[in-house]
């Protein structure tokens, strides 16, 4: 999906067939090493769960993961990976990480994109109280409802200690509850976003 004010690009991670996705390895690879470069890793995987190659190879392409990259198409370049992940019901969680600086215009793309699925009403949050720059952008940029601090929730496998997580949501349906009616749509969430996997 393109957005036509940032010319930014969303590309979900999608299983083609054959042991294939929609994102080849090398890409996936690429991002890891520009995430492991930028000393991003011990912040988006904060309790230590993904430490090499292999096992964000595993991570990113498990079953009930749903992993979109954002793509600048003017400077043709990876700007942003996100990915949902334990979803139920209307609801799940999401994670992300900037590729660079951040790039304005990412959260609007990856807000609208996740808007198509019909079934997808809440993106959950949970980050780290310590972590101030991500709250900061929770609130800031992405605007999500802070509901309250869960203490001891997040284990901080780096530092060694566990600390509150800011628990929020932001609520798909805001703001566009009316184009309800005019939505064709009704498709699983793999299936519409395998519609939008490049070619």
């Amino acid at each position: 999906m393109e957005s036509k004010s940032s010319k930014l690009v969303v590309y979900p991670l999608v299983p083609i067939g054959e042991g294939k996705h929609s994102i080849s390895d090398e890409t996936l690879i690429y991002i890891w090493k520009r995430i492991e470069q930028e000393k991003k890793i011990e912040q988006l995987f904060y309790d230590g769960s993904v430490n090499n190659i292999q096992e964000w190879l595993n991570f990113i392409k498990q079953p009930g993961m749903f992993p979109i990259i954002i793509w600048d198409n003017v400077n043709n370049q990876i700007v942003h990976i996100s990915w949902l992940k334990d979803a139920f019901d209307c609801s799940a969680w999401i994670h992300h990480c900037a590729i660079g600086n951040y790039r304005r215009g990412v959260w609007e793309a990856i807000r609208d994109h996740w808007k198509q699925m019909d079934s997808l009403k809440l993106l959950l949050g949970l980050t780290p109280k310590t972590n101030k720059k991500a709250v900061k952008i929770l609130k800031g940029i992405c605007k999500f409802t802070i509901v309250g601090e869960i203490p001891f929730v997040c284990n901080m496998h780096y530092e060694g200690k566990r600390v509150p997580g800011v628990l929020s949501y932001f609520d798909l349906t805001e703001k566009v509850r009316q184009e309800a009616a005019h939505d064709t749509g009704g498709s699983l969430w793999v299936e519409k976003a395998a519609e939008a996997a490049p070619q």
